[in-house]
């Protein structure tokens, strides 16, 4: 009976683990497939020790289907093996943050304090190009006075705006934005950053959240549903965006989906990201219900490498931490 229970786990693991092809907007319990997933991998670890305990040939299902995932899924550890130095060529620091508002919506002296801790702190990191999701532009023009800026983001019940900015060092030539969907929170933002004689198209976005906030348990598990299926349209359309660009890219975003998931799979087979190339063992940007998982990312596609990365994990600003890229633009051939 223990045997068959253990196969039966380590069949569904395998079936989870390759739903990460099934985009969820078309086929949504792959979704939920690529969410328990992490669980489903206990399971079958705990099989796969069973059955070496028994000396059993069985033992190679289960790891069969660790091996799979760990090919499948490169995101969710690096030895920074592919991390490049700069040598001679200049390098620019990138920096991708959710900053949650920074608690501007607590309409508290709690904001002000924030503001200030926040604006400190990237003073004294002095990057090259920041993306920031949810924030809130009041003030904000304020932080890093020098540098160019765009901002993109919807109207409130209370009549604040809220959403994303590319704030650069270096000049912007053209910005726009694309909406996922009519007058949404969810969106894409672009800006085309000017570095000395060359030009890369810089790309903020930030996918659906599951809206947990006072939700009934059937309101959560409605709210899982939609936010899968509405991220993985996401990813097709910032997909096309990203084919249709004339220049290098870095793209930078909450994507509130780990890396065993099809939005992840989906760019980054497309893209480079910063911390399969240049992080070192396992890397986190928020806390999940007390899980810690990385859903902030720094991509990059061809001509564009990364030297260095890194996440602030002593930034407690907001309930993500910010993360950190350093990127070398390889001369065109």
């Amino acid at each position: 009976m223990t045997k068959r229970l253990f196969l039966l786990l380590t069949a569904i693991a395998a079936i989870a683990v390759v739903a990460i092809y099934i985009p969820p907007d078309e086929f949504y319990p792959a979704g939920f497939a690529t969410l328990a997933t992490p669980f489903l991998l206990i399971g079958t670890a705990i099989a796969l020790v069973y059955f070496l305990f028994q000396k059993s040939r069985w033992s190679l299902a289960p790891a069969a289907v660790i091996v799979l995932f760990l090919v499948i899924t490169n995101g969710m550890f690096s030895l920074g093996l592919h991390k490049e130095g700069a040598g001679d060529r200049e390098t620019v620091k990138v920096i991708s943050y959710n900053v949650n508002a920074l608690n501007y919506f607590d309409r508290s002296q709690k904001y002000t304090g924030t503001l200030t801790a926040f604006a400190s702190w990237l003073s004294n990191v002095r990057p090259d190009i920041v993306c920031l999701q949810e924030t809130v532009p009041a003030n904000f023009y304020k932080i890093l006075p020098s540098y160019y800026r765009y901002f993109s983001g919807k109207e409130t019940l209370e009549g604040d705006s809220l959403g994303l900015f590319i704030i650069s060092r270096y000049p912007i030539a053209f910005a726009g934005k694309r909406e996922f969907a009519f007058n949404s929170f969810n969106r894409l933002i672009w800006a085309d950053v000017v570095i000395n004689h060359d030009t890369i198209r810089v790309i903020n976005v930030h996918l659906k959240s599951y809206n947990f906030y006072k939700a009934s348990r059937l309101r959560k598990l409605k709210n899982i549903k939609g936010g899968l299926m509405a991220r993985s349209y996401h990813a097709k359309l910032i997909r096309n965006f990203i084919d249709e660009s004339p220049y290098r890219v870095v793209l930078c975003g909450d994507l509130n989906e780990p890396p065993h998931s099809y939005v992840y799979h989906t760019l980054s087979h497309k893209l480079r990201n910063a911390f399969e190339d240049a992080g070192t063992g396992y890397s986190y940007t928020y806390n999940f219900l007390g899980s810690p998982v990385r859903i902030d990312n720094i991509f990059a596609s061809d001509g564009v490498v990364f030297s260095s990365y890194k996440a602030y994990h002593d930034i407690t600003l907001s309930d993500h931490f910010p993360i950190e890229a350093d990127i070398v633009l390889q001369d065109r051939d």
